[in-house]
């Protein structure tokens, strides 16, 4: 079964080799002794090689849309199980990073999605 498209402002990107939810940590405790966690989450993708192509796509998204506002994300739902997807807007996407680019691949790719509200995610 092939994955659902990821999506990020409606242009399709490669499907991750890994991709999962981020924990969330505690920014200290509330005066009843509960954790206070932040009320975004983030969701980190891994490409062990990517093409030329691929990267280029990911690196053009990033330089039009996330250097200077927000974005709308389509990944699999938080807590939904795999093959769900969710769109979620208002986030923000970290610029790709990569380890060695080698004979037209990039190794070990990895973009992070950050500021991911879990209220109000469209099915």
């Amino acid at each position: 079964m092939a994955s659902p498209p990821y999506k990020i402002n409606g242009i399709l990107i490669e499907a991750p080799e890994e991709g999962g939810w981020k924990e969330r940590e505690s920014l200290g405790v509330d005066g009843y002794g509960n954790p206070v966690l932040p009320p975004t989450r983030q969701y980190e993708m891994g490409w062990n090689y990517m093409s030329m192509t691929g990267f280029s796509n990911i690196q053009f998204i990033y330089d039009t849309y996330g250097a200077t506002g927000t974005v709308t994300v389509e990944l699999p739902g938080y807590g939904l199980g795999g093959w769900a997807f969710r769109a979620y807007s208002g986030a923000a996407m970290h610029e790709p990073t990569y380890d060695v680019f080698v004979e037209e691949h990039y190794e070990n790719v990895r973009l992070v999605i950050s500021k991911i509200p879990l209220i109000g995610a469209v099915p």
